[in-house]
């Protein structure tokens, strides 16, 4: 089965995915920024999640006498940032078909047994990251350590090949 992703959501998931790339690479584990890389990663992973139900459409952005200038849009059709909601929200041929490319990636690399186990792990990474100031005491499921972000950067790496292979 070939996975139908909607191009514009996809385009952000990868850019959100290459700025924690980059702070990787500026070693985020000396500046502090492991945080950062890792809601960075969190939302590219969400973003893929939601390009897999989108759609896209035009909208009015100007116009000029009668002419009609528009641009494309994309609204997802699943909400939220809990990673595992948003996997159960898509059709069953579809996280079906994710499953079966993500599964034996996520073995190899030591992450999980599978898709779902590992978004489990990260499905409050995102929300919990961002605000972790406010509540430091709330349990954190995710390792937001030097651990944390070897996870991250490996489940956002197999999702994006999963969405990237021609199966």
């Amino acid at each position: 089965m070939k996975l139908e992703i909607n191009h514009l959501i996809h385009r952000h998931a990868l850019e959100f995915k290459r700025l924690a790339e980059v702070g990787y690479e500026t070693d985020c584990r000396l500046n502090g920024m492991t945080i950062p890389f890792i809601c960075c990663q969190a939302f590219a992973i969400e973003l893929m999640l939601k390009s897999l139900s989108a759609t896209s459409h035009d909208e009015v952005d100007m116009m000029v006498g009668k002419a009609v200038i528009s641009k494309e849009a994309a609204s997802p059709e699943i909400r939220g940032h809990d990673l595992v909601k948003l996997f159960d929200s898509l059709p069953i041929a579809i996280r079906a078909e994710l499953a079966d490319r993500c599964d034996p990636e996520c073995r190899t690399n030591h992450i999980g047994e599978s898709l779902r186990d590992c978004l489990e792990q990260h499905c409050e990474t995102f929300v919990k990251g961002r605000y972790l100031f406010e509540t430091p005491t709330d349990n954190v499921r995710f390792n937001f350590g030097l651990q944390g972000i070897e996870e991250m950067r490996k489940l956002v790496d197999v999702v994006a090949g999963a969405l990237s292979s021609d199966q």
